[in-house]
C-alpha cells in the first residue's frame, strides 16, 4: 500500500476528509419503514417502532420507539380521507429537515435547535412501509378502488368510463337499486297504498322508472 494511507499519522488529509464525510452521511437520518405500536385518534399521534435495524459491533440491534409521531393523512381545509388505525399497521417514517417541535405547539416554524433529520422529527405517513413480500390483496389493475377492508371485499370501485360499485355487507348499492327501478319500471312490484290498502293500484311514472333503471343500470360495474 503507498505512503500516506498506514497509520494515523500518516493518513493524507484528503482522506481524513472523506471518512469525515462519509461518517455524517452514515449519520443523518433518512426514510424509514416502521409499525404502529399504538394510535391516539383524538391527537392523532402515534408511538411506533422503527423497522430499520442499525449494526452495532456487527450486530443488528432494535432502535428504540418513537412517541408521539405525528400521523399524515390526505387532507385540506374543505375535506380529508381518514381511516382506521391500529397496532401493527405499517407506515412510511420521513424525518423533517429541522426540529419541528416549535410547528406542531405554536405554529412557528423557526427550528428551536440546530438540529438536522432527527429521529425526533419524523413523521409518520400511511402510503407505504410494507415490504414487497405483503402486497395488497385482491389488486384491481383496472379501477379505482377505495377499500373498507384488507382484502378488499368492501369498498367503493371507480371506472375510467365513469362505472361505479359500491360494495357492503348485503352486496352491491348499485345492483340493488338498478333491480329495484326495473321492478318498478316493469310493474312487477305492487304497490298498496292509502284508504284502499291491498289493491294493486297502476304504477304511474313508469316510463321514467325505467330510464332512471337504465341510468343505474349502465353505470355498475360489471
Amino acid at each position: 500500500m503507498s505512503a500516506g494511507y498506514l497509520g494515523k499519522r500518516t493518513n493524507w488529509a484528503d482522506d481524513n476528509r472523506s471518512a469525515s464525510q462519509n461518517a455524517e452521511r452514515l449519520s443523518q437520518w433518512g426514510e424509514i419503514n416502521g409499525r404502529i405500536v399504538s394510535f391516539d385518534p383524538i391527537k392523532q399521534t402515534a408511538t411506533i417502532q422503527p423497522t430499520y435495524k442499525p449494526k452495532f459491533n456487527g450486530v443488528a440491534t432494535d432502535m428504540p420507539q418513537l412517541l408521539e409521531v405525528p400521523v399524515r393523512f390526505p387532507r385540506t381545509k374543505k375535506g380529508a380521507v381518514t381511516y382506521p388505525v391500529g397496532a401493527g399497521d405499517m407506515v412510511s417514517l420521513r424525518p423533517m429537515m429541522r426540529s419541528s417541535e416549535d410547528y406542531h405547539e405554536s405554529g412557528d416554524g423557526a427550528p428551536s435547535d440546530a438540529r438536522s433529520f432527527s429521529l425526533a422529527d419524523m413523521e409518520a405517513h400511511l402510503d407505504g412501509g410494507e415490504s414487497l413480500s405483503d402486497p395488497i390483496q385482491n389488486f384491481d389493475s383496472e379501477n379505482t378502488h377505495i377499500r373498507a377492508d384488507e382484502a378488499g371485499q368492501y369498498g367503493i370501485k371507480m371506472s375510467p368510463s365513469g362505472e361505479i360499485e359500491i360494495k357492503g355487507s348485503q352486496g352491491d348499492l348499485m345492483s340493488i337499486i338498478g333491480e329495484l327501478l326495473d321492478l318498478l319500471g316493469a310493474d312487477a312490484l305492487e304497490i298498496n297504498y292509502g284508504s284502499s290498502a291491498g289493491t294493486g293500484h297502476a304504477l304511474f311514472n313508469r316510463a321514467q322508472y325505467l330510464e332512471l333503471a337504465a341510468k343505474v343500470n349502465a353505470m355498475r360495474i360489471t
